[in-house]
């Protein structure tokens, strides 16, 4: 375990090793035992927090709360909202197909452009008479 870990961990769990996940308790431990000082600082804080956490009060949402909550959330014209944002299942494959055919269009232009003027130099050295024909004919 490293120290970055080991500050991850505590800042997540807390100071209190029972708090930590049991996979990589033993790590940190070790960690701990192997860097006092480091470790030491970053429990400091860990402890400074649980402390706080522990001080402050803790609240539960009533009934009552919980219904207002759930009145003013937004609900009304819900359908309509769905039905203005609608797509059509194949929409996004029908894309995907106009982009596929373009390419592919594309592609066998470049093809037809690279591959015309290579045809020609073929030609012409098909053509052209080697060396060997020069010089019989010389």
């Amino acid at each position: 375990m490293d120290a970055q870990r080991f500050e991850n961990l505590t800042a997540a769990y807390g100071a209190d090793p029972a708090r930590w996940p049991d996979a990589e308790r033993e790590a940190a431990l070790a960690f701990q035992r192997e860097h006092r000082a480091q470790a030491e600082r970053l429990l400091f804080e860990a402890r400074m927090i649980d402390a706080a956490l522990a001080e402050a009060p803790s609240q539960v949402a009533t009934a009552d709360l919980r219904e207002r909550v759930l009145a003013s959330a937004p609900r009304a014209n819900m359908k309509r909202e769905r039905r203005r944002h609608f797509m059509p299942a194949w929409l996004p494959g029908a894309g995907l197909a106009a982009a596929c055919a373009v390419g592919v269009l594309a592609g066998s232009m470049a093809v037809e452009r690279v591959a015309a003027p290579a045809q020609a130099d073929q030609l012409v050295a098909e053509a052209a008479p080697t060396m060997d024909e020069l010089e019989v004919a010389g």
